[in-house]
């Protein structure tokens, strides 16, 4: 009869689809994707769309060309299961799902990490990119200052005064600076209202006009450079924790073919079993690809250590509406 391979897929799409992610916040572009894995869009998506009204003379053109702009999908890659089973074809799809639950938690956890990382700014503080430090007292022994429902509060105002998109904040939240604000009455009664509705994952909060996730990026702010760490760069020394926030509207993903990769035993003579795998074509990024706008709309929470005062806390005053 041979592996039926369309259920194990369909049970790790199943799974991939259930969680509640913040990547799938921005636009969806699967549908740009072609058969060889890679992403057409056009190359100038930045550019803004005027509409007129009544005008009477010749109506302009949108400035720069919508040429092709083709990028290649990444390609992700689970370890192998080996599997010592006699009649893996006739496996219950309880027993498929012990396998496919746990393939796809890793490679969204993968994805979900690169997207952090991509979504955070590249440069430093500026008038489209709002980067600042947290200016609560530390937490028990915690080295670094804490996040406050405050901070959220300013950070919201420096982002309406450089007029940042309205709709689709994201503020998406390390564990550190969560638990600094979840035992507030704000977030703590929405997370104790997801758990009461069975949401899959209760901590997700509304604040001030963010959509706040609480998800461990790993992601560092180098103190010494105003920048973010290289990614996995250990939070240690001059690099400290910090969080990050985008625009929905400002960025996209797109899948492409999620295949299984499968050796029968009888095939497997050196190491005598079933081996299992997974790979998924995917890739996601910011909208804006021109060097000069592309940090627009986006930005960073840093928890400071201790021994930088709050008054060292760059304030929204660093954020005005003028064009970088």
């Amino acid at each position: 009869m041979g592996i039926l391979k369309e259920v194990w897929l369909a049970e790790v799409l199943s799974s991939t689809e259930k969680r509640a992610s913040f990547i799938h916040l921005g636009s969806d572009y699967s549908a740009f994707v072609d058969e060889a894995g890679v992403l057409h869009i056009p190359e100038d998506a930045d550019t803004e769309l005027n509409v007129h009204k009544n005008k009477t003379d010749d109506i302009g053109a949108v400035k720069g060309e919508f040429t092709d702009n083709a990028i290649p999908l990444d390609v992700y890659d689970t370890e192998n299961f080996k599997i010592r089973l006699a009649d893996i074809e006739a496996m219950p799809v309880e027993q498929i799902r012990y396998f496919t639950d746990k393939a796809a938690l890793k490679l969204s956890i993968k994805e979900e990490k690169d997207a952090a990382y991509e979504f955070a700014p590249d440069g430093t503080s500026g008038a489209k990119t709002i980067i600042m430090k947290c200016t609560g007292t530390p937490r028990g022994s915690n080295t670094h200052h804490s996040l406050t429902v405050q901070d959220i509060y300013n950070y919201a105002e420096a982002c309406d005064r450089a007029n940042f998109p309205t709709e689709g904040r994201v503020l998406v939240l390390n564990s550190l600076q969560w638990w600094d604000v979840a035992n507030s009455d704000i977030i703590n009664k929405q997370i104790i209202q997801n758990q009461q509705l069975g949401k899959i994952n209760p901590d997700i909060a509304e604040v001030a006009g963010f959509t706040i996730y609480k998800y461990d990026a790993g992601l560092g702010f180098d103190t010494t450079t105003n920048k973010k760490a290289a990614q996995g760069t250990a939070i240690s020394g001059n690099v400290v924790p910090a969080s990050f926030m985008f625009c929905a509207s400002e960025v996209f993903y797109a899948g492409g073919k999620t295949q299984m990769l499968y050796l029968p035993a009888e095939q497997n003579t050196r190491g005598r079993c079933h081996e299992v795998g997974f790979q998924q074509r995917f890739k996601c990024r910011r909208k804006r690809m021109n060097e000069a706008t592309r940090d627009y709309y986006t930005g960073m929470i840093v928890s400071a250590p201790v021994s930088e005062t709050p008054a060292s806390t760059e304030s929204s005053s660093n954020s005005e509406t003028t064009e970088q």
